[in-house]
């Protein structure tokens, strides 16, 4: 994941668009738009197959972001915190002092 993020976001060797799940679910339109706009090479879907694609889609429901909690022992989640501490936070699922993850799953001191 390391060589990944190097590689595609920090250097530009390679474009990558990242997509929650849990945004899926909860805002599909947008994201949606978003993957379309990033493998279609273009900044607007207006009046493209897609945009009517996905505006027939309804509107998403709100996403419990501890509804999976359970599935995790506390040593795994521990672990989780442990290893991969800097890829939670980068995609928004922990804690942060100045503004509001809605998916924050991890809690850090």
């Amino acid at each position: 994941m390391e060589t990944l993020l190097a590689d595609c976001v920090e250097h530009k060797k390679n474009p990558i668009y990242f997509v929650r799940y849990e945004d899926l679910l909860a805002n599909p339109q947008d994201e949606l738009a978003g993957v379309m706009k990033y493998l279609l090479d273009v900044s607007d879907l207006s009046g493209t197959v897609a945009e009517k694609k996905i505006g027939d889609l309804k509107a998403g429901k709100k996403v419990d972001s501890t509804q999976n909690k359970a599935k995790f022992t506390q040593e795994q989640t521990d672990a989780m915190k442990n290893d991969m501490a800097h890829l939670l936070y980068y995609f928004g699922y922990t804690n942060h002092s100045s503004k509001s993850n809605p998916q924050e799953f991890f809690k850090f001191d």
